[in-house]
């Protein structure tokens, strides 16, 4: 699919609204004193949407850390039981991949955040 210019732009102005709306997210799970399927949903929505959008425009790295926090809340036996560190974690690199236009697989320092994230994923499952 051939993006042009125009296409890429709204894109790029989608990641902005959407790094807005983890931040949020992610306080709102942080503060909670009982965590409700709702605002896990919430911050999972985010996360997925950057995970296809990622895709699309060629950010892979979004999409590949996106699939990785997917697959962890899709095997959650209840949606509560999310990790916080791992909600602030992740929030952390979807901020860092924005903020900073990441595109591609990120090269080797991308590579090795990918990785960080797995343990990381693997250890809170």
């Amino acid at each position: 699919m051939d993006i042009d210019e125009e296409m890429l732009n709204q894109f790029l102005d989608y990641l902005d609204s959407a790094s807005v709306e983890l931040k949020e997210n992610c306080a709102i799970l942080q503060n909670s004193t009982e965590i409700t399927p709702e605002q896990v949903d919430n911050f999972y929505g985010v996360i997925h949407n950057l995970k296809g959008m990622g895709q699309t425009f060629g950010y892979d790295l979004l999409t590949d850390i996106g699939a990785e926090f997917c697959s962890y809340v899709k095997n959650l036996s209840r949606p509560e039981l999310i990790n916080i560190t791992l909600v602030g974690d992740y929030n952390k690199v979807f901020q860092m991949i924005i903020e900073h236009r990441i595109d591609g697989n990120g090269g080797d320092k991308g590579q090795a955040i990918l990785s960080r994230m797995k343990e990381k994923t693997a250890q809170a499952g």
